[in-house]
């Protein structure tokens, strides 16, 4: 082992390199100085590569470098070693380093091969010039998108200044106005919906050409609102609407061209009507426009739901005092009828009267029976009567019930025998059997109860009562029967005689009259007490409606609550004749007091006099809100709390009725009317006029609660009116400045430019003591005082804060969130000078993160209000893009100047490569070349098979590919040079394209596909750089000729037009995807599976073939469809080539 490295190194078997030299001095000192100065370069170049690479962290391929340092760092040792065998021959360690620096330059070469599709990917100059355009344009397009929205707010706020102090009817007139003024049209019309079958559509307010038109009704079918209507959205036409709405005459009469509609919905998302506008050409800004539309439809919807509530109130206090008025002419008719039939009913009595007196002459007894009406007293002198006359022992007079029992209800008997008078009899066989026979007529005369033939119950009821003999007569009333006039003879049978049975029915016939008399005349007597109650309550009635009208009428003349409540109580006491009535306002802690009463002079007056807490009992507030009634008769007898009793009796208080006043927030208070003289039964018709009475208040509370609520809403409105006009003054004047601070930020790509020019605005424009702002170093997390400026010295420029020494600042300011503190003397925050009072600091972030902040304060309290924040928020997001875009700049500039730097290294590389790998393949080639020649002589290439023969072809065929792809990276390199001139050259194209096609048409049989040719027969001569073109339509039918399948084919077509001339190229069999066809004209692209002939290639022939077409001025696409692929080139001509209109074919 250590031999072999002193062999190495030992010059013993070799003679110094200065030998060859002769030991010149001049020569000796030539070559050492050259190899000297070589080397000291070659060690300076590795040297720099690094430091650039160690600098710059984003270089691409970083490799590359690395690998170039080390072959020139080999290859100045190597011009060391040169040196060192001047005098030590060690020629084994100058071989070595030589075969090292020959492995790493290998290795170099192919790195750059596998990376050269890299380095022609990378962006050219112009390529990052267009970017720069595209970033240019995009800002101009925000910066329209900015203004358009300013325009936009200005175009609103005119609307609502023109509607807002307006109301009714007028409203919609200055809606109208307003609305055409900002949108710049000739025709606004708002309108609603009205009638039903079918509805029409009636304008509210009508703008015709700078002033208010009548209003008119028009239909809906056929228009454009028609169409908002069905749709219930908004509609616009932008053009041509008449031509679409072709039966609308108004369209016509309004010369209209455009339209837009939105609806006005109701709470229940149902048109109420429509607002729309007409012009005479497009709106300028259709979304904006839109919006404005749709923001004041809904804003005319509330105005018309207003309007339509004011008359659905109107009518209904119209519908209630009809419906008064309406009870009150009832009233009155019923009270002529019911007079009416109390004449009818005293003429009926005048009439049963006198029959009563007819009936008197009849017989004496039944002069007796009519003399009087109490029925009782009849019914008792007949049976009295009629014992006398048939002296009998007893004579009664049995009623029967409905259930089939009856009643003895009058009985004359003799001193001897038992009164049956009040007797009840229950008897179920007598109600069977007989029940019948006596409602038919039936006379039933027993002159022995023993002997005739009754059933044994009978005769027992009958012996129980003493009875021997029995005579019945029916008594009916009105075809029924209503019991029996019955004689009985008890101490003996008796025969009763036609005599005495006929008077029995003579007297039970008046009997059943005296009975009807009676019952008539209680019916009467109860109908003429039901009509006096009837009179007395329609008097009430009246009386009722009266004053119930009376303060309906006065709550609707007066909006004073004290005045209608001092009204009410005293009416309701004058109509009740009551000692007090007052109303009690329970209050929102559960007490309540006396707020108005009517009281007589003999009772104690209970206003402004504190009232104890049992006089309304928290257990009763749910129960008077539920509605219930108190009707107190006495005092002393109610069931009540004895606490609440001995304070109703302290106020002299014996009878009450309360009825609690409801409001839909709950209970509001008691309408109390108190006897205090004597204990009162209140009637139903007083307790239905309190509760009357009640509602009519609760309306009169309500109302003047609502009255009381318009009040204040007005002057609150009127409140936020004022401050929202300068609020909007403000706003304007804070947008103006903003759009002067915008401008100016704007228009600099200086980042300490920037910054100053936000400080000195905010300065001036708020008016604040001190402002400064500060750039982040997120990584570092500190925050730099950038610039600063103050009415006090500054002593913070250039002060570097260290986020975490501000725990409760800069966490919240990195999360784009603002502050506004107060700052002591003891706790100084940032640069900001001490016995700062109000600090504001705001975050300068977009969406890429925090950038900074802007820092303001004043020396006295002072507290930054809404638009001042907002107005420092929008400075700072105004800084935030104009620093991103300065930086934005300075980065595209800075990545502009380094790809320019690439590419001019890439393309130095590619041309220093290319050259030097032209030499060894010219020596390859000529050496094989050389090999053929021995070859053929020595027979080895004639042999068939033969191995030689084989790998020579492959040898040949690999050469020849390298030769090419060499001479492809060059043609490509002086391409993107664009330094070799054009030569132009005028041709006649026929013969020219005659002779270069001849190859392929060989090859085309060869290969079994069909070549055609199609050009005019006239064409004109061309001039151009023909190397250019032939290299074109070489490589475009070398390419066709590889990927056509057999059988299939390639056509090449050759038009003139007035501007240019067009060639195709095109073949058949050819499957592409319309994406691969896109990516076609790319460097190193092939298409994939796409190679029949297995050809192979690199990717460069048809980016070779674009930029020589472009060099000539000229146009290339590629279009792929029904499995067929063309090529079309676009050469411009001049304007005076002629052209012809034949067409010659050349088919192979």
């Amino acid at each position: 082992m250590w031999e072999i490295i002193y062999n190495l190194f030992s010059p013993n078997p070799y003679i110094p390199h200065g030998h060859c030299y002769l030991w010149q001095s001049p020569l000796v000192v030539l070559y050492i100085v050259s190899d000297l100065l070589i080397a000291i370069a070659y060690f300076s170049i590795p040297a720099m590569l690094l430091y650039f690479v160690c600098q710059r962290r984003d270089t691409p391929f970083p490799r590359v470098f690395v690998l170039f340092g080390a072959f020139i760092l080999l290859c100045g040792t190597g011009h060391l070693l040169e040196i060192w065998t001047l005098w030590q021959p060690t020629y084994w360690l100058s071989g070595i380093e030589k075969a090292m620096t020959a492995l790493v330059s290998c290795y170099t070469a192919l790195k750059l091969i596998e990376l050269l599709p890299e380095f022609l990917a990378l962006r050219t100059p112009r390529e990052l010039e267009t970017v720069n355009q595209a970033l240019q344009a995009q800002i101009a397009v925000s910066e329209l998108a900015y203004r358009e929205l300013q325009r936009s707010e200005q175009t609103l706020q005119a609307i609502v200044t023109g509607t807002a102090s307006v109301a009714g009817e007028a409203f919609f007139s200055a809606l109208v106005q307003n609305l055409a003024t900002s949108l710049d049209v000739p025709y606004v019309l708002v309108s609603e919906i009205i009638g039903q079958q079918p509805p029409v559509l009636k304008t509210l307010a009508f703008w015709a050409k700078e002033q208010i038109g009548a209003n008119f009704v028009y239909e809906i079918p056929g228009t454009p609102c028609g169409v908002v209507v069905d749709q219930a959205t908004l509609c616009y036409y932008p053009e041509q609407v008449q031509a679409l709405f072709s039966t609308a005459d108004s369209l016509k009469a309004l010369n209209a061209e455009c339209y837009a509609g939105a609806p006005l919905l109701d709470k229940d998302q149902q048109v109420m009507g429509v607002l729309c506008i007409l012009g005479d050409r497009p709106l300028g800004n259709e979304e904006n426009a839109k919006a404005i539309i749709k923001v004041f439809a809904a804003r005319a919807a509330v105005e018309l739901l207003r309007q339509r509530a004011e008359t659905a109130l109107a009518r209904a206090y119209d519908e209630l005092e009809d419906r008064v008025q309406a009870r009150t002419v009832e009233l009155a008719t019923t009270n002529s009828a019911l007079a009416s039939e109390i004449q009818e009913r005293i003429a009926a009595e005048t009439a049963l009267r006198q029959q009563a007196e007819h009936e008197q002459l009849i017989a004496a007894i039944t002069q007796h029976i009519h003399h009087s009406l109490d029925l009782q007293a009849v019914l008792s002198t007949t049976v009295a009567a009629i014992r006398q006359i048939l002296q009998t022992n007893r004579v009664l007079i049995y009623q029967l019930h409905a259930d089939g029992s009856g009643e003895v209800v009058a009985a004359s008997t003799g001193t001897k025998w038992k009164c049956l008078t009040g007797v009840t009899i229950h008897n179920t066989y007598f109600a069977q059997s007989y029940l019948q026979l006596y409602q038919q007529g039936r006379v039933q005369a027993v002159a022995d109860i023993y002997a005739g033939g009754l059933a044994p119950c009978h005769i027992e009821l009958l012996a129980a009562f003493q009875v021997r003999a029995n005579l019945a007569v029916p008594i009916v009333q009105e075809e029924a029967l209503w019991g029996l006039l019955v004689a009985q003879q008890c101490d003996t049978p008796r025969e009763w005689q036609p005599i005495e049975i006929e008077l029995l029915k003579q007297v039970a016939t008046q009997a059943a009259i005296a009975i009807q008399k009676s019952e008539l005349y209680q019916q009467a007597q109860l109908e003429i007490v039901q009509r006096q109650q009837a009179e007395a309550s329609l008097k009430h009635q009246v009386e009722q409606a009266r004053l119930i009208e009376k303060i309906t009428q006065r709550i609707r003349q007066s909006l004073n609550l004290e005045e209608i409540l001092n009204t009410t109580v005293q009416e309701v006491r004058h109509l009740l004749q009551a000692d007090r009535v007052l109303l009690y306002q329970i209050h929102a802690d559960g007490t309540g007091s006396v707020i108005t009463e009517a009281v007589t002079a003999n009772c104690t007056a209970l206003l402004g006099q504190p009232l104890p807490e049992a006089i309304f009992p928290q257990a009763s507030h749910q129960l008077y809100q539920q509605g219930r009634i108190r009707r107190v008769v006495d005092v002393e007898t109610d069931e009540m709390s004895p606490c609440l009793a001995a304070t109703l009796r302290q106020m002299g208080v014996k009878s009450k009725l309360v009825v609690p006043i409801v409001q839909r927030e709950g209970l509001w208070g008691l309408l109390i009317a108190h006897q205090c003289s004597t204990p009162r039964s209140w009637e139903d018709f007083e307790v239905d006029l309190l509760k009357h009475l009640a509602t009519q208040v609760e309306i009169a509370i309500q109302q003047s609660c609502l009255f009381g609520q318009v009040q204040i809403n007005n002057r609150v409105l009127e409140q936020q009116v004022q401050e929202r006009t300068a609020q909007l003054q403000q706003a304007l004047a804070l947008e103006a400045a903003l759009k002067r601070i915008t401008d100016k930020v704007r228009d600099s790509l200086d980042e300490s430019q920037i910054l100053q020019t936000a400080v000195h605005e905010l300065i001036r424009l708020l008016q604040v003591d001190y402002c400064d702002t500060a750039l982040y170093d997120l990584e570092q997390g500190t925050s730099t005082i950038w610039y600063e400026q103050g009415h006090l010295p500054i002593a913070g420029q250039n002060r570097v804060v260290q986020m975490v020494d501000f725990p409760d600042i800069y966490p919240q300011l990195l999360q784009g969130h603002y502050l506004q503190f107060c700052q002591s003397t003891s706790d100084a925050i940032s640069s900001i000078p001490q016995n700062r009072a109000a600090i504001l600091t705001c975050p300068i972030f977009d969406d890429q993160g925090v950038i900074g902040d802007l820092w303001l304060s004043h020396e006295e309290n002072h507290s930054f209000n809404e638009l001042e924040i907002r107005l420092v928020q929008q400075v700072a997001n105004q800084c935030a893009i104009a620093l991103r875009q300065a930086r934005l700049y300075q980065a595209t500039q800075a990545q502009v100047e380094e790809l320019e730097k690439l590419n001019r290294l890439k393309d130095d590389f590619l041309s220093t490569v290319s050259h030097e790998l032209r030499t060894p393949m010219s020596s390859i080639k000529m050496a094989t070349h050389m090999l053929e020649i021995v070859l053929k002589q020595a027979g080895l290439l004639d042999v068939e098979p033969s191995t030689a023969a084989r790998y020579f072809k492959i040898l040949q065929d690999e050469c020849q590919r390298e030769i090419g792809l060499i001479n492809d990276l060059l043609d490509l390199a002086r391409l993107d040079a664009e330094t070799e001139p054009l030569l132009p050259t005028t041709i006649d194209f026929q013969l020219w394209f005659s002779t270069m096609i001849e190859p392929f048409i060989e090859r085309t049989l060869n290969q079994n596909q069909r070549l055609g040719v199609h050009f005019a027969s006239d064409l004109p001569l061309l001039t151009t750089d023909v190397s250019y073109l032939r290299q074109v339509l070489t490589e475009l039918l070398h390419n066709a000729c590889k990927y056509t399948p057999l059988g299939e084919e390639i056509m090449v077509e050759t038009t003139v037009t007035e501007d240019n001339w067009q060639f195709s190229v095109s073949n058949s069999g050819v499957k592409i995807l319309a994406s691969e066809c896109e990516q076609i004209f790319d460097k190193f692209y092939r298409i994939p599976n796409n190679d029949p002939w297995k050809h192979g290639g690199t990717g460069l022939g048809l980016a070779l073939v674009k930029k020589r077409v472009q060099r000539l001025g000229a146009t290339i696409r590629a279009e792929c469809e029904a499995g067929q692929i063309r090529f079309t080139i676009e050469l411009p001509i001049s304007s005076g080539t002629s052209k012809s209109s034949k067409i010659f074919t050349l088919v192979s």
